[in-house]
């Protein structure tokens, strides 16, 4: 069955509407609260019996957010034992990998300065976009999969937690990809190990640019997958690209003109050869991930230098900080940018609701957060 695109008339209302209150937060509402109740009893009993296979912050989590149950109570179509299961299982496999303890800088720096997996500015539907770049991913570097595959699964947490579990989408960008890039295991792991452990957050998976050559063998693969998966998976072209995601809030690779810096490494981040003993790569590793590595992270100096001369990078901002930034427009909850308590146009001020418009979107990554230039 060959992946969906979906048609420009879907986005006609999207691109003609003037607020993006109902785009950007996701307003399905929480399970009642008796059922949500009844989900977190089967969960308490069994992480009295097991404590040892729980983090403390995954279980605050699943008693204090009712979003956090409803998504699986949603998943599991409100088969109460069903979901108490998938949470458990979730919780374990969450400690196992010792996820919620990661951090940014827990991965190498050149995963960062490569710009081959992060998020960026939303679409048109107010979902924060992850960008994965096929042709980054060779699969010699078996001795880094793993690591790499952890490093996809902590910028799709980071993500989820940052919209609160509502709200996000996958690009998979394949231009340029050939046989030695092009290993379906990748998105298989994604939507096997990754989209189950996060229900009701990823919206949709676009393959861009998906050369001829490869399609059959990715149209085979999604075809196996379950029903529920099969319908996320969706194409675009060059052409069409925009009816996703405007061009402004597109990265350059792409043809577009947002200049949020996104191969900015975190502050403490360290080389691979600084990582080498923990994460046992041999010099042979280290050999190789640089013969493979190195034309990518030049061209990407290349690119980065190019654009400071033309007009200055902005520094990556998270994506809790964006929504932040337009909940207050549209809600007048707090202050913006410039407005003031005693008067317009200074810092404090009162505020009103106003409306937020798509070419807004990327204006929100002028926040500024650490790391290296």
């Amino acid at each position: 069955m060959p992946i969906n695109r979906m048609p420009t008339k879907d986005f006609i209302n999207v691109k003609q509407r003037n607020r993006l209150d109902s785009l950007i937060t996701d307003v399905t509402p929480n399970s009642p609260p008796e059922v949500i109740a009844k989900v977190r009893d089967i969960i308490n009993a069994e992480v009295a019996k097991n404590p040892q296979d729980f983090d403390p912050d995954d279980v605050e989590r699943f008693m204090k957010s009712d979003w956090t149950v409803t998504r699986f109570l949603l998943r599991k179509k409100d088969d109460i034992d069903e979901a108490a299961k998938m949470m458990i299982a979730c919780g374990r496999w969450r400690h196992k990998l010792g996820m919620p303890r990661w951090k940014d800088e827990d991965f190498p720096k050149e995963f960062y300065n490569l710009g081959g997996v992060f998020p960026y500015a939303p679409d048109l539907l107010g979902n924060t976009v992850i960008y994965i770049r096929a042709k980054l991913y060779d699969k010699k570097l078996s001795c880094i999969q793993e690591l790499f595959q952890r490093y996809m699964i902590h910028i799709a947490n980071r993500v989820d937690n940052e919209r609160d579990g509502r709200g996000w989408s996958i690009v998979v960008d394949c231009s340029g990809t050939g046989m030695a890039n092009m290993d379906v295991s990748m998105l298989i792991f994604m939507l096997n190990e990754v989209i189950p452990h996060l229900p009701k957050g990823l919206n949709y998976v676009l393959i861009y640019e998906l050369p001829w050559l490869l399609s059959k063998i990715v149209n085979t693969t999604i075809s196996c997958l379950p029903s529920e998966y099969k319908k996320l998976a969706k194409t675009a072209s060059k052409k069409d690209i925009h009816n996703w995601i405007a061009k402004e809030c597109l990265p350059d690779f792409m043809g577009g003109t947002c200049d949020i810096n996104y191969r900015r490494a975190p502050k403490n981040a360290k080389t691979m050869e600084e990582m080498a003993e923990k994460l046992k790569l041999s010099e042979k590793d280290l050999k190789l991930i640089e013969k493979i590595y190195q034309p990518y992270l030049d061209e990407a100096d290349q690119a980065m230098a190019a654009r400071r001369q033309g007009k200055n990078l902005r520094r990556r901002s998270s994506v809790l900080e964006f929504w932040h930034w337009m909940k207050n427009k549209i809600d007048g909850s707090g202050p913006l940018d410039g407005q003031s308590s005693d008067e317009p146009g200074k810092v404090g001020g009162p505020t009103k609701k106003t409306s937020v418009i798509k070419k807004d979107a990327p204006k929100l990554a002028s926040i500024a957060d650490g790391g290296d230039e």
